[in-house]
């Protein structure tokens, strides 16, 4: 076998996608994707929970700044 495959070969990890998920969240590798095809990401969404100040900072500004729906706003909004 080619050496360098070997070596390659070394850095792979079996595992079920449930810890392949919980992996890719821990290290900011997950995405949401929102209408047209636009990703948000967890830090996105977390950002756009603290800088929502009701009728200071509103959720139509924060869709225009992130480039995503009202809806998209809402439901990142809504989650505990």
């Amino acid at each position: 076998m080619n050496q360098h495959l070997q070596y390659q070969l070394n850095f792979l990890e079996w595992c079920d996608n449930k810890y392949n998920t919980k992996h890719a969240i821990e290290n900011g590798n997950f995405y949401f994707y929102a209408g047209n095809n636009r990703k948000l990401t967890l830090q996105q969404e977390n950002e756009i929970k603290q800088k929502y100040i009701p009728n200071v900072v509103t959720r139509q500004q924060l869709a225009d700044e992130y480039k995503v729906s009202l809806s998209v706003i809402k439901r990142i909004l809504s989650q505990k």
